[in-house]
């Protein structure tokens, strides 16, 4: 509990030093976004996607992805690599921190053993069910709901 509130406090400071080195608060935040939410989101979508899918793979995924992401904009910042602007700097991040991330969840997908997948379902009190398959209904409401959202954006635009 002290640990975590100490680093949690000390991550806060640095972030609020590190606004000085960006041009505004979006691109800060930007910043932020394709550090964190991307690896989550990798892991999110690996867990919909496999069924292989574990907890060690997911947190090992995550860390890894803010780990490359991490590692990412230091070399941009230091100048390593390249890029035209902050927003393309951030770009590469995100597809760095998602591809790492997705990578790791995969690959420890393939590797964990019908033991640990047993393992986990007895944990979390899953039983195996069924697989309904979709209604008609759904493959006609999706393309639908498709549409209104890029005639609303359109429209809004």
């Amino acid at each position: 509990g002290r640990i975590a509130s100490v680093v949690c406090i000390a991550l806060s400071l640095g972030g609020a030093y590190a606004t000085l080195y960006f041009e505004s608060l979006s691109e800060f935040m930007l910043a932020i976004f394709s550090l964190t939410l991307v690896p989550f989101f990798a892991v999110v979508i690996t867990g919909v996607v496999s069924r292989r899918a574990t907890a060690a793979g997911a947190i090992g995924g995550a860390l890894c992805g803010i780990v490359m992401g991490g590692l990412t904009q230091l070399a941009y910042h230091t100048h390593w690599l390249h890029s035209g602007s902050e927003l393309n700097a951030n770009f590469h991040t995100a597809i760095v921190s998602f591809a790492a991330s997705l990578t790791v969840c995969v690959v420890s997908g393939r590797q964990g053993t019908a033991g640990q997948q047993s393992l986990r379902t007895d944990l979390l009190g899953l039983t195996e069910t069924a697989v309904l398959p979709a209604s008609n209904t759904l493959y006609i409401l999706a393309p639908l709901l498709l549409v209104c959202c890029l005639l609303l954006n359109i429209l809004c635009s």
